[in-house]
Protein backbone atom coordinates (compact mmCIF):
# COMPACT_ATOMS: atom_id res chain seq x y z
CA UNK A 1 0.00 0.00 0.00
CA UNK A 2 1.25 3.10 -1.05
CA UNK A 3 1.11 6.30 1.39
CA UNK A 4 0.21 9.83 -0.03
CA UNK A 5 2.56 12.50 0.88
CA UNK A 6 2.71 16.02 0.20
CA UNK A 7 4.99 18.48 0.30
CA UNK A 8 5.49 19.78 3.96
CA UNK A 9 5.61 23.22 3.96
CA UNK A 10 8.16 25.38 6.52
CA UNK A 11 8.00 28.08 8.00
CA UNK A 12 10.43 30.24 10.34
CA UNK A 13 10.07 31.74 13.16
CA UNK A 14 11.69 34.73 13.28
CA UNK A 15 12.04 38.59 14.88
CA UNK A 16 15.57 40.08 13.79
CA UNK A 17 16.32 41.61 10.24
CA UNK A 18 18.71 38.78 9.15
CA UNK A 19 16.47 35.83 10.58
CA UNK A 20 13.12 38.02 8.70
CA UNK A 21 15.27 37.61 5.44
CA UNK A 22 16.49 34.05 5.49
CA UNK A 23 12.67 33.50 6.12
CA UNK A 24 12.32 35.18 2.58
CA UNK A 25 14.52 33.37 0.45
CA UNK A 26 14.14 29.79 1.79
CA UNK A 27 10.69 29.36 3.34
CA UNK A 28 7.33 28.83 2.08
CA UNK A 29 6.18 31.55 5.52
CA UNK A 30 7.37 33.30 7.84
CA UNK A 31 6.46 33.50 11.49
CA UNK A 32 7.76 37.08 12.82
CA UNK A 33 6.80 37.34 16.36
CA UNK A 34 5.83 40.88 16.35
CA UNK A 35 6.87 43.19 19.29
CA UNK A 36 5.29 45.56 19.03
CA UNK A 37 2.19 44.55 16.69
CA UNK A 38 2.68 47.91 14.48
CA UNK A 39 6.57 46.46 13.50
CA UNK A 40 4.93 44.70 10.52
CA UNK A 41 5.67 46.12 7.59
CA UNK A 42 9.58 46.71 9.02
CA UNK A 43 9.06 42.49 9.31
CA UNK A 44 7.53 42.38 5.87
CA UNK A 45 9.88 44.62 4.38
CA UNK A 46 12.68 42.64 5.44
CA UNK A 47 10.96 39.13 4.27
CA UNK A 48 10.45 40.89 0.62
CA UNK A 49 14.16 41.98 0.40
CA UNK A 50 15.18 38.47 1.07
CA UNK A 51 12.45 36.88 -1.08
CA UNK A 52 13.55 39.77 -3.53
CA UNK A 53 17.16 38.83 -3.86
CA UNK A 54 16.67 35.39 -4.82
CA UNK A 55 13.90 35.82 -7.07
CA UNK A 56 11.13 34.95 -5.24
CA UNK A 57 7.57 36.37 -5.47
CA UNK A 58 6.99 37.49 -2.22
CA UNK A 59 2.89 37.08 -2.84
CA UNK A 60 4.16 33.47 -2.68
CA UNK A 61 5.39 33.37 0.86
CA UNK A 62 2.64 33.44 4.02
CA UNK A 63 3.92 35.89 5.98
CA UNK A 64 2.09 35.01 9.20
CA UNK A 65 1.62 38.34 11.42
CA UNK A 66 2.44 36.91 14.45
CA UNK A 67 1.22 38.35 17.81
CA UNK A 68 0.65 38.21 21.83
CA UNK A 69 -2.63 38.53 21.98
CA UNK A 70 -4.82 38.53 25.94
CA UNK A 71 -8.79 39.00 25.33
CA UNK A 72 -11.62 39.00 27.19
CA UNK A 73 -15.36 39.96 27.72
CA UNK A 74 -14.01 42.05 30.48
CA UNK A 75 -10.65 44.25 28.59
CA UNK A 76 -9.14 45.32 32.19
CA UNK A 77 -8.45 41.31 33.29
CA UNK A 78 -7.20 40.44 29.62
CA UNK A 79 -4.53 43.89 29.98
CA UNK A 80 -3.53 42.72 33.11
CA UNK A 81 -2.89 38.98 32.09
CA UNK A 82 -0.51 40.55 29.21
CA UNK A 83 1.18 42.87 31.81
CA UNK A 84 1.71 40.00 33.57
CA UNK A 85 3.49 38.04 30.40
CA UNK A 86 5.33 41.39 29.47
CA UNK A 87 7.03 41.90 33.46
CA UNK A 88 8.09 38.79 33.20
CA UNK A 89 9.67 38.18 29.43
CA UNK A 90 10.42 42.41 29.22
CA UNK A 91 13.58 42.54 30.69
CA UNK A 92 15.06 39.73 28.70
CA UNK A 93 14.31 41.48 25.20
CA UNK A 94 16.95 42.40 23.21
CA UNK A 95 17.91 46.49 23.04
CA UNK A 96 17.26 45.97 19.15
CA UNK A 97 13.80 44.86 19.70
CA UNK A 98 13.20 47.36 22.53
CA UNK A 99 14.57 50.17 21.15
CA UNK A 100 11.57 49.86 18.07
CA UNK A 101 9.78 49.89 20.78
CA UNK A 102 10.68 53.25 22.20
CA UNK A 103 11.75 51.28 25.00
CA UNK A 104 14.71 50.33 27.13
CA UNK A 105 15.56 47.23 29.23
CA UNK A 106 15.90 49.43 32.03
CA UNK A 107 12.14 50.52 32.02
CA UNK A 108 11.56 47.08 33.36
CA UNK A 109 13.50 47.50 36.60
CA UNK A 110 10.77 49.40 38.44
CA UNK A 111 8.10 46.13 37.91
CA UNK A 112 4.89 48.62 36.67
CA UNK A 113 4.24 48.00 33.19
CA UNK A 114 3.48 51.02 31.78
CA UNK A 115 0.81 51.56 28.27
CA UNK A 116 4.04 51.54 25.91
CA UNK A 117 5.13 48.76 27.15
CA UNK A 118 1.61 46.74 27.41
CA UNK A 119 1.20 48.25 23.31
CA UNK A 120 4.11 44.88 22.43
CA UNK A 121 1.45 42.91 22.29
CA UNK A 122 -2.72 43.01 22.01
CA UNK A 123 -4.97 43.52 24.60
CA UNK A 124 -8.85 44.41 25.78
CA UNK A 125 -11.46 43.53 24.50
CA UNK A 126 -12.88 42.58 21.71
CA UNK A 127 -13.59 45.83 19.89
CA UNK A 128 -9.56 46.57 21.00
CA UNK A 129 -8.67 43.46 18.77
CA UNK A 130 -10.35 43.92 16.02
CA UNK A 131 -9.03 47.61 15.96
CA UNK A 132 -5.42 45.60 16.27
CA UNK A 133 -6.11 43.18 13.65
CA UNK A 134 -7.85 45.38 11.32
CA UNK A 135 -4.08 48.32 11.48
CA UNK A 136 -2.48 45.20 10.64
CA UNK A 137 -4.15 44.12 7.52
CA UNK A 138 -4.40 48.05 6.29
CA UNK A 139 -0.51 47.10 6.59
CA UNK A 140 -0.45 44.46 4.29
CA UNK A 141 -1.34 41.51 6.94
CA UNK A 142 -2.92 38.47 4.86
CA UNK A 143 -2.32 35.99 8.03
CA UNK A 144 -2.70 36.79 11.94
CA UNK A 145 -1.35 34.73 14.91
CA UNK A 146 -3.27 34.97 18.00
CA UNK A 147 -0.36 34.19 20.54
CA UNK A 148 -0.62 33.25 24.04
CA UNK A 149 -1.28 34.29 26.90
CA UNK A 150 -4.69 34.39 25.16
CA UNK A 151 -6.63 36.04 28.10
CA UNK A 152 -7.52 35.38 31.52
CA UNK A 153 -9.78 32.45 30.15
CA UNK A 154 -8.37 30.67 27.48
CA UNK A 155 -11.29 28.90 26.83
CA UNK A 156 -13.50 32.47 27.18
CA UNK A 157 -10.55 33.94 24.76
CA UNK A 158 -11.24 31.63 21.90
CA UNK A 159 -14.70 31.89 22.11
CA UNK A 160 -14.47 35.55 22.11
CA UNK A 161 -11.88 34.87 18.58
CA UNK A 162 -14.19 32.87 17.24
CA UNK A 163 -17.46 34.72 17.73
CA UNK A 164 -16.57 38.39 17.53
CA UNK A 165 -13.08 38.86 16.46
CA UNK A 166 -12.56 36.79 13.05
CA UNK A 167 -16.59 37.15 11.84
CA UNK A 168 -15.51 41.18 12.14
CA UNK A 169 -12.25 40.90 10.17
CA UNK A 170 -13.79 38.28 7.24
CA UNK A 171 -16.67 40.33 6.28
Amino acid sequence: MRIPVSPVRIYVGAMGPRMLRMAGRVADGALPLLFPPSHYRVAATQIAEGAASVGRDIAAIDVAACIWCSISTDGERARAVLAEKIEYYGPSFSPDLMARAGLRVSDFAGGAVTPQMLALGVAGGPEDVVGACARLIADGARHVSFGPPLGPDPAEAIRVLAEQVIPALTR
